[in-house]
Formats: structure tokens, sequence, C-alpha cells
């Protein structure tokens, strides 16, 4: 791909051996990406309704709940105070698990609930943005490439837990794809020939249909 292309290609890998929500997954995946090439990732950042919530719990609850926000960073082996802790938080909550975890964990001692990671985040909303920000006439890159390496295992694991799975994403990047005039492509690596993958998997589930 890159043989043909002027520009370089924005390229997103994603492990399908872990268990996860595939709109969450590609919305991490591109923030990594974005950064390995030296790119802000404002554009994606605005998607994620969670960092806001985080954002805004930090600002207006640091203060008043200090100490239980001490704790849970002690527990993730942070050694910040006070405002140093406060700092770090807000710059790396957004990306950084640890930093999300310490904020939610106090989130929820005092709301009796938790901020979800993928809230607001869809696979649709994520390649649009990166085609529209990051690709094209203005932008850096020539076209977003996903590989998707072991995509039959991802797949095993949403047909049993589609919710979970987030599979609904399954469907969106292949229509952003079929949309976007050549802008993204789409690669998923499986480790044999479709026939042969369908006489090994569970064939209780209805993963046929994926």
């Amino acid at each position: 791909v890159a043989a043909q292309t002027k520009r370089a290609n924005l390229v997103i890998v994603i492990n399908g051996m872990r268990d996860f929500n595939l709109h969450y997954e590609l919305f991490r995946s591109a923030q990594k990406s974005l950064k390995l090439y030296g790119e802000p990732d404002d554009g994606l950042r605005k998607l994620n309704r969670a960092q806001e919530a985080a954002w805004r719990f930090l600002e207006r609850n640091f203060e008043l709940h200090k100490d239980r926000f001490v704790f849970a960073a002690e527990e993730k082996g942070w050694q910040e105070r006070e405002t140093k802790l406060l700092e770090r938080l807000k710059r790396e909550v957004g990306d950084n698990e640890a930093a999300f975890a310490i904020t939610n964990s106090v989130y929820e001692a005092v709301n009796g609930q938790e901020i979800r990671w993928d809230e607001g985040i869809s696979a649709s909303s994520v390649l649009e943005t990166l085609v529209a920000e990051y690709c094209g006439v203005s932008g850096r890159f020539e076209k977003v490439v996903i590989l998707f390496d072991e995509f039959g295992r991802y797949l095993e694991y949403a047909s049993v837990n589609p919710g979970r799975a987030g599979d609904s994403a399954l469907q969106q990047i292949f229509e952003a794809a079929q949309n976007a005039e050549g802008q993204i492509q789409v690669v998923n690596f499986i480790q044999s020939d479709i026939k042969t993958y369908l006489q090994r998997v569970d064939q209780t589930s209805n993963i046929s249909r994926y």
C-alpha cells in the first residue's frame, strides 16, 4: 500500500486475541497510532464523553476528595501527591488506563456508578473523524489502513458476547470503508481459509453470520 502512495498511511493495528469492545478498541488503537506518528489526537478526544466526564470530575472534586484520590493512586503504585497528582491525572486520564481507573474509582465511590470507557464512542464516528481531520487534501495521511490480526478469535468472542464485544462496530467499519472512496482499507487476518475456520469453531454459535 505504501508504495502506491505519495504520503504515509495512518496504520491502525488491532489484536483480536484479547476480549474487548471493538468500538473502544478502535478508538484507543487510533489514539496510539496518532501518537506514534507524532500527531495530536484532539480530534478523537472530543468523541470520548468518558474522558470529558473524568476531566470535569477531577476539576470539581479533587480538592473535596483528595484523600480518596491519593489512596486510589497508591493502590496503582503512583507516588504523586497534591497538585502533582491532579496534574498527572488530568494529563493522562484520556489515554492511560491507570489514570482513568484511579479517577473512576473515586467517581464510583462518590456517585454510586462508574464512568464507562466506551461511552459515546462508535467505530463509525472514529473513522469519520480520522478521514476528515487527518486524511485528504489538508491531512498528513493518504488513507487509514486497519490491520486486524486474529480476526477469527475476535469473531468467536463476538458471537458469544455480542454486546460486550461491540459487534455492531464490524458493520460500521465495513460501511465506513465502503463509503470512504478508497480512504479506508481494512485487512483482516484469519490463520486458515474460511471453510476450514468454520469447521473448526463451535458450530452452536452464530459465527457464520459474521
